[in-house]
Order: C-alpha cells, then sequence, then structure tokens
C-alpha cells in the first residue's frame, strides 16, 4: 500500500522532472539560435553521451 509520503515524494518526482524537461527544452532552443552548426541530431547525441 502506498503512504501519503510516498505519494508526495513521487509526485515531487515527476513535478521535477517536468521542469527538468522544460529548461532542457530553453537551453536546446537558446543553441539552436547561437550556432547553426548545431542540429537535433547532434543535440540527441550529446545528450545521450551526457
Amino acid at each position: 500500500m502506498v503512504t501519503q509520503k510516498q505519494r508526495r515524494f513521487w509526485t515531487f518526482l515527476a513535478a521535477l522532472s517536468a521542469v527538468m524537461w522544460g529548461i532542457s527544452s530553453l537551453f536546446a532552443k537558446a543553441l539552436f539560435n547561437v550556432s547553426s552548426e548545431v542540429t537535433p541530431i547532434w543535440l540527441t547525441q550529446i545528450r545521450l553521451i551526457v
């Protein structure tokens, strides 16, 4: 059975992951604007390495 503490913990993790996903998209957009050499494929490869 899931306790209230566990439910809050997993809700917090879900919210945190959504925020981090949003921040990563802002950084990706900034990279695309700064350099024409940065492509979505290149960025995906870098994300997978890191």
